[in-house]
């Protein structure tokens, strides 16, 4: 799981990332480090970010979207909706200041590819 976060200015603060997955067609929890899907499965990512020491601001996120993955809908931002192609390109999604302890969530679903697009076989994604 893949992303990147971008301080645009030098404070005193530490950030902590979690990145977590859940397959939706299954119904299954999110995990920090990886789920089960078969070609088709609906798959949710969560990113949770939150500073640790003090308030941490202008911080952009990014992310890589597998290319066997389609996006499925809307990027939100604690539940509003933000730009898909900045969040997966460009600089990333503006999140504001992350507080002490806060989480700003983001949140994304992506369809898994057809099976004509895998051999036999596990793939990590």
């Amino acid at each position: 799981m893949n992303f990147k976060v971008k301080v645009s200015q030098i404070v005193q603060g530490d950030l902590n990332i979690q990145k977590n997955v859940k397959n939706v067609t299954k119904g299954t929890s999110f995990n920090s480090s990886e789920v089960s899907a078969d070609p088709g499965d609906t798959v949710e990512y969560q990113i949770l970010v939150s500073a640790v020491n003090n308030s941490v601001p202008n911080v952009f996120v990014k992310d890589a979207l597998d290319p066997k993955l389609s996006l499925s809908g809307s990027v939100t931002l604690d539940g509003v909706i933000v730009s898909s192609s900045s969040f997966f390109s460009g600089f990333g999604v503006n999140i504001g200041t992350v507080g002490t302890g806060s989480n700003r969530e983001i949140r994304f679903k992506a369809v898994v590819a057809s099976r004509s697009q895998f051999t036999i076989g596990i793939f990590i994604l």
